[in-house]
């Protein structure tokens, strides 16, 4: 009788353990969201100009320290190559050919949910904080918040320094509550704000020196030459030099803001209460292919549509805390993985991602998703394999490349592979005629002045 009675304390005393160690577990049984959650998407960051994936440049290190207490996934993948179909997919887990914003005269239909509303339906006090542009309060990406602030300021855009007083005050409003807190900038986006005492590159004197670093110029680069009202300079090697160090500069920058908001969380006592999920909406072009152009081209090569994504929550086991993840993501898997890990049930969303909770606890189980889809609009698209294959298909031509043989997306094998081409081609041709919505729902919207007068000072019109 004593054996039954401590074979049944040992087995109460293993479950109470497993309950303890994994966090996200008990507040799945719960049923409820047990903390707050924080997400933070940086326009435009390459995570290969992080310091934590080994770029030389000291350009993140607050969020190395974030990744170091995180799961990072090294082949995470934005859904579009800019911006607003890119927040449309983490909001709704749909892909463009879904949701169907690909267009700034769109916006998220009102037949759809964000997984903002069912924080909010779950006790959530619900904040944004964004800079403007794709990000403004038109596009229903503001459904569920209580509150959706967006920069004002005199720039175009705004950066993380311009809301960290409002995010702090929040802070400080909802620490009693449970809290959603979405947080967005263009620190790392053109046009770049910098103090040239703290550039990468001080004392540049070439032919950027007095010109915007946006788009306005940048469209004017092409191979080795910039072009502007009708004339046309050689770009030489330290120009394009000096292009990369005002990127990094503003990656720099913001991984400052990080900083900030990590001290903030901790002198609040709201750090080890707080999920933090860290990613871009997408990368950035910087002269792979002779120009600077990510939107205009619709870039869809790994410059662009790779990401930086990180996952810190609460209790992360030690082993987990650090670990580097190979499996194919995307942003769409954003919205269920979140709601999972706090609990909730995402049943009725219509969620087109999965949740990545048994990519965190099984990493080492064989690869769990074979392929990934990003859509620069309705005329490009681009395929990646978990084995390295991908395509980039548009109506005008198929491009084929090998990532293992060529990361740098050079040889299109597109004639040289035709059996692999049609393959993958068929894969995907299946896949849109899944996922393309033919409703007729009225997603269009009216463009603001302001919002119009801002496209065009930072060189998109």
């Amino acid at each position: 009788m004593a054996r039954k009675s401590s074979g049944k304390i040992i087995i109460l005393f293993f479950s109470c353990l497993l309950f303890i160690s994994y966090p996200a577990l008990a507040a799945g049984s719960q049923g409820q969201g047990k903390y707050n959650l924080i997400l933070i998407v940086i326009n435009s960051l390459r995570p290969d100009h992080l310091s934590l994936e080994g770029y030389p440049r000291a350009t993140s290190p607050r969020i190395d320290t974030l990744a170091r207490e995180s799961v990072y996934f090294e082949r995470a993948f934005s859904q579009s190559c800019w911006t607003l179909p890119s927040l449309a997919t983490i909001f709704t887990s749909e892909y463009l050919s879904s949701h169907k914003l690909d267009a700034r005269d769109k916006k998220i239909s009102p037949d759809k949910r964000t997984f903002t509303q069912t924080l909010k339906e779950n006790g959530y006090a619900t904040n944004a904080f964004t800079c403007g542009l794709d990000a403004a309060a038109v596009y229903g990406l503001e459904k569920g918040f209580d509150r959706y602030d967006v920069y004002s300021g005199s720039k175009p855009v705004g950066v993380f320094s311009d809301m960290l007083p409002k995010v702090k005050r929040s802070l400080w409003e909802n620490k009693e509550k449970k809290f959603f807190l979405f947080l967005h900038s263009y620190d790392t986006h053109p046009p770049y704000r910098y103090s040239e005492g703290e550039s990468f590159d001080k004392g540049y004197k070439g032919i950027f020196k007095d010109l915007a670093m946006d788009y306005n110029t940048f469209k004017g680069i092409k191979d080795h030459a910039l072009y502007q009202k009708g004339k046309q300079a050689r770009i030489s090697e330290q120009d394009f030099r000096h292009i990369i160090a005002c990127y990094d500069d503003a990656i720099r920058q913001a991984d400052t803001f990080i900083g900030s908001l990590v001290a903030e969380l901790k002198a609040l006592k709201l750090y080890d209460k707080t999920m933090i999920i860290l990613c871009a909406d997408h990368g950035e072009e910087l002269g792979e292919r002779g120009t600077f152009n990510r939107f205009g081209n619709q870039n869809l090569y790994q410059e662009v549509v790779r990401v930086p994504l990180l996952i810190r929550y609460p209790g992360i086991p030690p082993n987990l805390q650090g670990r580097k993840i190979r499996s194919l993501v995307g942003l769409v898997d954003i919205a269920p993985t979140a709601l999972d890990l706090l609990g909730i049930s995402s049943a009725g969303n219509g969620f087109q991602g999965v949740s990545l909770r048994s990519f965190i606890e099984r990493p080492l189980d064989k690869e769990k998703r074979k392929s990934v889809i990003s859509e620069a609009s309705r005329d490009k698209w681009t395929l990646l394999h978990s084995d390295g294959w991908k395509l980039v298909h548009s109506s005008v031509k198929n491009e084929l490349y090998d990532l293992n043989s060529d990361p740098g997306e050079q040889v299109d094998l597109s004639e040289n592979k035709p059996q692999v081409l049609v393959d993958i081609l068929q894969e995907f041709l299946s896949w849109r005629q899944a996922h393309d919505d033919h409703s007729q729902a009225d997603n269009r919207i009216e463009f603001d002045p302001k919002l119009i007068d801002n496209l065009r000072k930072a060189g998109y019109w």
